[in-house]
């Protein structure tokens, strides 16, 4: 789709997102298990920019049982909840199972990834037991992005930093286009009011949407000069 502004984008993404949410939904319930037959994947690129969806938390925790995953992409947990209010957005953002971090300078969330990356314990020269994050706030900042640094938390297994290739490397399979046939199309004849009306007038052509009356066609008769006598006077 293309608008002429950024507004009218996003609203017209919002509501054909919307829409394509509620008619998943719909589908999955008339299903016996209540569960799309293929798996539907939205993906919702600057997620708290557009407008917000209405029932997104109840949407998102039924989700999996439904067959239906979605790709949220948001730049911090304040833009989040300005957009969806403080319990909607904890639900959404708790009913994401797999976070990818690339990079951010909101401290509420490079906290909130570092205790939930956990902490190191070791012990020092004096015997002492010393806990430091895993990763801390600090370390999270630094991510190399020249190299595709990025740490993942994914399900119930130990957080880790991989490297991701750009965009650019990937090697997408391209597909030639496609071959039709060329064809031409009709040519379509301006209808033109004045020339249906003059054969009407002349008896050429019935009445549109004439009906039979006594076993003859009814057809246009030119209206007779109205005469005074024939006018109600109040």
């Amino acid at each position: 789709m293309f608008h002429s502004s950024r507004r009218d984008f996003l609203k017209t993404s919002a509501a054909a997102t919307l829409g394509g949410v509620v008619l998943s939904t719909v589908a999955a319930q008339q299903t016996p298990d209540k569960k799309l037959p293929v798996r539907v994947n939205y993906i919702l690129d600057e997620f708290a920019n557009i407008p917000a969806i209405p029932d997104m938390s109840a949407m998102i925790s039924a989700a999996r049982s439904r067959n239906m995953r979605f790709y949220l992409m948001v730049q911090g947990l304040r833009q989040l909840r300005g957009k969806y209010g403080e319990d909607a957005a904890h639900t959404i953002k708790g009913n994401c199972d797999n976070w990818i971090f690339l990079t951010s300078r909101e401290l509420e969330l490079l906290h909130e990834i570092s205790n939930l990356c956990g902490t190191l314990s070791f012990k020092d020269s004096n015997d002492r037991t010393i806990s430091k994050p895993l990763i801390s706030p600090s370390e999270l900042q630094r991510l190399k992005k020249e190299y595709g640094e990025t740490l993942i938390l994914h399900g119930r297994n130990y957080p880790f930093v991989t490297e991701l290739p750009d965009i650019d490397e990937y090697k997408f399979k391209t597909y030639p286009p496609a071959k039709v046939n060329e064809h031409q199309l009709p040519q379509i004849v301006r209808y033109d009011v004045d020339k249906v009306l003059d054969a009407i007038n002349s008896g050429k052509r019935p009445v549109p949407f004439s009906v039979e009356v006594f076993g003859k066609e009814m057809y246009f008769t030119p209206p007779t000069e109205t005469k005074k006598s024939d006018i109600f006077d109040w």
